[in-house]
């Protein structure tokens, strides 16, 4: 639902009235977001996680468990595969057959990649945001006219952890 809002603000600040009682939620795609003047938009969301170790453990609702640590490599490294996770997540999603009814009512539609790494600073998301752009300029795609990373970039910490953050939408792809 993070995604869902930050999409539905993002079309706020363009100036775009949303239908807030008609939003539909009908897997696939995970949302219907109509607007006061009658187009719809689709949208699908995904998440990019640093490793499926990562993932389990962000997900995971055993608190008994350790927290999860890995060796990141070099920056470049880490800006690289993060990159490679979210190109992989973005030709997933780009490659289903299931958009094909939602394609033909509504045209194409846009995903959203959650980005969720406790780990990136804002420097960070700025360079994969650069290495997934130039990748994406010479691929169309076939069910999407926008593709955008969602981050939270941590604004203040307290004793190493993370009190803070700001969200935000980045483009990535325009169709």
């Amino acid at each position: 639902m993070f995604c869902v809002k930050l999409f539905i603000s993002q079309l706020k600040a363009e100036g775009i009235e949303v239908d807030s009682d008609r939003i539909e939620m009908p897997e696939p795609p995970d949302a219907i977001i109509p607007t006061t003047s009658g187009d719809r938009h689709w949208l699908e969301v995904r998440s990019a996680y640093r490793s499926k170790n990562l993932a389990k453990a962000t997900n995971s609702r055993n608190v008994q468990e350790k927290p999860y640590t890995e060796y990141l490599g070099t920056i470049d490294d880490y800006n690289s595969n993060q990159a490679d996770k979210i190109m992989k997540g973005i030709f997933e999603k780009d490659n289903k057959k299931n958009y094909k009814e939602i394609l033909s009512t509504s045209g194409k539609g846009v995903l959203i990649l959650y980005l969720d790494d406790p780990l990136c600073h804002p420097n960070n998301y700025e360079k994969i945001i650069q290495i997934v752009s130039a990748k994406l300029k010479i691929k169309a795609m076939n069910y999407f006219r926008l593709i955008y990373l969602a981050v939270r970039e941590c604004q203040a910490f307290s004793e190493e952890v993370c009190i803070r953050t700001k969200s935000r939408l980045a483009l990535l792809y325009k169709d």
